[in-house]
């Protein structure tokens, strides 16, 4: 690291021709006078300075750029324990933090007693949800048997009417059309037997052999066949033409309206089933219901007993609100930390860099790290984690960006023994080191518009060049070129050489500015 040397020159022109007066100061001593000057033109290479001014050589040698912040000593792995109580409890028993705990044992209990209450009320409700299942299934199988039976005899009723028109039509009618026709055929025998009777009665009663009575008889018997004959007919014309077609339709209707009344009493069935089925599917997501909400209850009153996962040192997880404050009668919500056991074998210290200052901060780069709990007690460590975004501002500060880092203490067991989480901190990172360079301090390099500029006292006077810098650190600027090892550089040329800086910010401005269109 670059360092500076103790005393600084003062160089005071005390009259013209007179050789010039140099004067050591110890280091810090920021006296300055400053006399009139004319003000020189943003072309002139040098001017002289009445009055006092300060000086220091430039230095060739190392130069580091550290970066120094505070932070908190934390556990690298620490194994939370979080509240899974679903609901929001109150504690009614904490163990005291810094107690040394045992794996399994109760580290912090919520009370539990509403839940318990809620449990035996949901309890009822399973019983009488469980039966309200019980009679809804025992009713679906029920309506299943009843389908069955109902659609068994819509379908025997069906095939009864498919047969009795299938008998009609091949059975019945033909049956009766025969014997319709044969009572015609008989009858017409009949009177052709009486017609032939008739005939010869009546020639043998012309001739003597027969008397009129015999042939009034013949003749009344004749009318009586062919009355039967007319009878028969008709009835046979009546068969065909009315009585046939009635019952075909009548039995074919039938039948079809059977198949039709199937189709009805199997979408019925259907329908009954089908909603029988829903009101099982009801009754039983309203009992798994309770029974998971019996379930969550169970677990949440066994999470209330909340245990050590391991052995270790108890530390409670507040973060520095009261809302958050873990104590006994204080509430915990759901997934909220209570405590934490810390790894001590690895500890990490815990920072935030302000956003003008994380550039060049990156994982691997090395630091140093002091603990103001043991002063002298120094700690080499690497940069472990670098947040990609910044931290959110409070409601008070919504503008400050803070990047979260982690840096790890690289150490035994034995050499951080003594070190406890909280405990702070103080970092220094080392972001960049040059070996061999040239460097001036800080503030004597003046920024003009982008250029570099910087203040040389030379023997014809005091000199303004502009420099190209490299890295930045706290304790110097590099110079790239511009200057060589020993010339003497002023320390503070903004408050020496205001009038100069004031010209050269003029020049430098007007080479900025716009040139008019047309003007």
């Amino acid at each position: 690291m670059l360092g500076f040397p103790p005393t600084i020159r003062l160089e005071s022109p005390m009259m013209t021709g007179s050789p010039r007066l140099t004067v050591l100061l110890p280091a810090g001593l920021a006296v300055i006078v400053c006399c009139a000057a004319t003000v020189p033109t943003p072309s002139s290479e040098t001017y002289e300075l009445p009055g006092s001014f300060l000086t220091i050589p430039v230095r060739r040698g190392a130069l580091e750029q550290v970066l120094a912040e505070r932070g908190l000593v934390d556990s690298a792995e620490n194994f939370v324990v979080a509240s899974e109580c679903e609901w929001t409890k109150r504690i009614i028993r904490l163990v005291p933090e810094g107690e040394w705990v045992e794996a399994g044992d109760v580290v912090v209990e919520l009370d539990a007693s509403d839940l318990e209450e809620r449990l035996k009320q949901r309890e009822i409700l399973i019983i009488n949800a469980e039966a309200s299942l019980i009679n809804a299934e025992e009713a679906l199988r029920l309506r299943k048997l009843q389908n069955e039976s109902t659609i068994a005899k819509a379908e025997l009723a069906g095939m009864l009417a498919r047969l009795d028109f299938e008998k009609y039509v091949e059975g019945e009618f033909p049956k009766r059309q025969k014997e319709a026709e044969a009572a015609v055929a008989l009858a017409e025998v009949d009177v052709s037997r009486a017609a032939k009777r008739h005939e010869y009665v009546v020639r043998m009663a012309r001739k003597g052999y027969e008397t009129y009575k015999q042939v009034e008889k013949e003749r009344i018997s004749l009318l009586k066949y062919e009355h039967k004959l007319n009878t028969a007919r008709r009835a046979l014309e009546v068969l065909v033409t009315y009585t046939h077609e009635r019952q075909f339709t009548e039995l074919q209707s039938v039948a079809a309206e059977s198949e039709r009344e199937l189709a009805r009493v199997r979408r019925q069935a259907d329908l009954s089933l089908a909603n029988q089925r829903l009101l099982v599917e009801n009754r039983r997501r309203r009992y798994q219901q309770h029974t998971d909400y019996a379930d969550r209850l169970n677990r949440s009153i066994a999470a209330c007993t909340i245990r050590s996962p391991q052995t270790g040192e108890i530390i409670y997880a507040n973060e520095g609100s009261v809302r958050n404050e873990i104590l006994e009668g204080e509430t915990v919500r759901y997934r909220q930390e209570v405590v934490r056991i810390p790894d001590l074998d690895e500890l990490h210290v815990e920072l935030r860099i302000h956003e003008s200052q994380i550039t060049g901060v990156a994982e691997g780069l090395e630091a140093t790290i002091s603990v103001d709990a043991y002063p002298g007690l120094v700690f080499t460590g690497h940069v472990t984690s670098v947040a990609p975004v910044p931290t959110a501002g409070s409601r008070y500060s919504r503008d400050l960006k803070e990047y979260d880092a982690a840096i790890r203490i690289e150490a035994t067991p034995e050499e951080t023994k003594n070190l406890k989480p909280g405990l702070t901190a103080k970092v220094q990172i080392h972001i960049s080191r040059r070996e061999d360079c040239l460097s001036v301090p800080p503030q004597s390099v003046v920024n003009l518009f982008g250029h570099q500029m910087i203040f040389v006292s030379t023997a014809d006077g005091i000199e303004h060049r502009e420099v190209e810098i490299g890295l930045i650190a706290d304790t110097g600027v590099e110079v790239l070129s511009g200057l060589q090892p020993g010339e003497e550089v002023l320390l503070s040329p903004r408050t020496t050489c205001g009038e100069q800086i004031i010209a050269l910010t003029e020049s430098f401005s007007s080479e900025t500015r716009p040139r008019n269109i047309g003007g």
